[in-house]
This record gives structure tokens, C-alpha cells and sequence, in this order.
């Protein structure tokens, strides 16, 4: 196939609707360019706000979606799914979700996808120091972020290479291209279920 490889990518994103409607729209625009792009999703498994917008728009054009979660979810309950894993804790469903991933993006949220952003963007987990970063600035939401960034790019608190692995864009579909131009595949994309069968 031609152009780059579809990705897995790992979403942080909010629970909630925000504010403006524009920030749900962005949701369902990069849910359908990661769905008519052939990429999977992969998050945390929320049914509602961003979060579960972007998986729903994923799967309703033809995407994957995977779900780590920390413990089983009732069947009336989430997203509807292409596989769901359990871990062991928080931490393992994150380190893990990481693990599968060849990029992030991060949409507008509070402290919960902030954290994550920032700790998957610091190698938070050893193994992860090379996921590129993709940051959809929906309404100019990232701005302060990225003037701190720079500020400690300034002050020598950062290195060059760490201002590089973020991406930023307005456009869902773009920014994913971006990604997939850039980002290292992983040589295996098989999810590790536990020996459970795929939820949809």
C-alpha cells in the first residue's frame, strides 16, 4: 500500500464535552480520519465526553478501537470496542497501552490526559522515549503549553530533541499524516488480550 503506514495511536483525551461545541467536533473529525485511515485507536476505554466520541467516530469509519482498563466493565457500559484488555492496576493499563502504541495524540482535557501527555512525553515509562507526540490545537488550547515548552527550550531545561517529538496541527487528518511520517512502527502490532476474547 501506498504512503505511510497506519498507526496505533494513543489517545488522551477528556471525559467530558468542554465548554465549546468545537471541541466535540474535532473529537468525531479525528475519529474519522483514524477510522477511514485504517489506524487503530487505542485509550482508556471512556464511553463519554472526547474520549468517547473519538471511539465512536473510529469505528463507525471501519477503524480498531483497543481499551487497557484496570478492571472488567460492565456489559452496559463503555464504548463499543474491537478488543478490550484488563491489567493488573492504572499503572500497568497505562504502561501497557503505552507499549502498543507508535504515537499519542492528546486533545483538549483537564489534569487526568495532561498528566498523561506529560508523563508518556518525559519517558515516564523506560521503554516509551521515542513515542512522537501529536497535539490537536482545538481553539488554540495547547498555546500555553507550548509557549512553556519553549520557555524551557530557552532556559536549557529542555533539549531540542525532546521540543521535536510534539507535533501540533489544527487538522485531525494532517496531523495523523505527520505522525505516521515520523514515528518508528513497531515491529509487532498484535495486542496482548491475556488469553481473553475481542469485546465488541
Amino acid at each position: 500500500m501506498n504512503g505511510p503506514k497506519p498507526l496505533q495511536v494513543c489517545l488522551f483525551a477528556s471525559e467530558s464535552d468542554g465548554a465549546e461545541r468545537v471541541f466535540g467536533t474535532a473529537a468525531t473529525e479525528l475519529g474519522r480520519a483514524l477510522g477511514a485511515g485504517g489506524h487503530t485507536l487505542i485509550f482508556g476505554g471512556a464511553s463519554t465526553g472526547l474520549a468517547g466520541s473519538v471511539a465512536d467516530a473510529t469505528l463507525a469509519f471501519g477503524g480498531d478501537v483497543t481499551a487497557f482498563v484496570d478492571q472488567p466493565r460492565p456489559d452496559d457500559d463503555g464504548a463499543d470496542l474491537t478488543n478490550l484488555v484488563v491489567a493488573d492496576s492504572a499503572e500497568d493499563a497505562r504502561r501497557r497501552m503505552l507499549g502498543t502504541g507508535d504515537a499519542a495524540v492528546a486533545m483538549p482535557g483537564g489534569l487526568a490526559p495532561l498528566s498523561e501527555l506529560l508523563e508518556a512525553a518525559s519517558g515516564g515509562w523506560a521503554d516509551h522515549h521515542q513515542l512522537r507526540i501529536g497535539l490537536l490545537n482545538v481553539n488554540g488550547f495547547f498555546e500555553p503549553l507550548l509557549q512553556l515548552l519553549d520557555r524551557a527550550l530557552v532556559d536549557r531545561f529542555l533539549e531540542p530533541l525532546e521540543r521535536e517529538r510534539f507535533l501540533v496541527d489544527v487538522d485531525p487528518q494532517r496531523l495523523l499524516g505527520r505522525l505516521a511520517e515520523s514515528s518508528p512502527h513497531r515491529a509487532s502490532t498484535t495486542v496482548a488480550t491475556d488469553d481473553s476474547p475481542a469485546t465488541s
